[in-house]
């Protein structure tokens, strides 16, 4: 495998886990205080899946997990800003450097 090419699956598989662990906190977030129905309850079910997902992701517990979803679309935006914010150098501007 080239190098182009490892660089493009680990880019992958790091976004699959940044997906996971945001919509398992979303998910915990919005059913945190839904009506339960008692034993067998699916939402209570689905909710463990999601703190288990984010426990093996190695995220910490749901209980610190809450505190990490306010920042979450500030650290996204940061990421991201270099995909919309142009680059400027002299290079790029195409500046002729005499001595």
């Amino acid at each position: 495998m080239d190098t182009r090419k490892q660089r493009l699956l680990a880019g992958f598989t790091c976004a699959a886990f940044v997906v996971v662990a945001f919509f398992s906190l979303l998910f915990i977030a919005k059913e945190a205080h839904h009506d339960c129905t008692g034993e067998g309850c699916l939402v209570c079910a689905c909710i463990h899946q999601a703190e288990q997902t984010l426990k093996q992701i190695g995220t910490g517990s749901a209980e610190t997990t809450g505190a990490f979803v306010p920042q979450f679309p500030l650290i996204v935006a940061f990421l991201c800003l270099p995909l919309f914010v142009p680059v400027v150098s002299l290079i790029s501007q195409k500046v002729r450097m005499n001595n």
